[in-house]
């Protein structure tokens, strides 16, 4: 818990209860569990600037993807994940007429 500033007291807690916590409580729990592929929910720009910059989700980033993790970080706007995606793979919908 410490290695991811996590109270102690949160430990039983479900996680939706974690507040600002719940990206460091997701992201401990996938690497107590040894996982190696870490998905984010969608976020627009200022949910992106305050969840991994401001909220010290960075520096975990940064130490999983040292480890070889893979992180999927969906965003409406490339500008969001350049500087931390190695690769960025835009995703477009096409609709058709039926």
């Amino acid at each position: 818990m410490e290695d991811f500033s996590l109270r102690p007291d949160r430990i039983y807690m479900k996680l939706s209860r974690y507040s600002g916590e719940k990206w460091r409580g997701s992201l401990a729990i996938g690497y107590v569990c040894r996982k190696e592929v870490f998905c984010l929910s969608w976020m627009n720009t200022p949910d992106f600037d305050s969840i991994l910059l401001s909220s010290g989700i960075f520096r975990f980033f940064k130490r999983l993807r040292k480890e070889g993790c893979i992180f999927i970080l969906p965003t409406s706007r490339r500008e969001n994940v350049e500087g931390f995606a190695d690769e960025v793979i835009e995703l477009v919908m096409v609709i058709r007429n039926r």
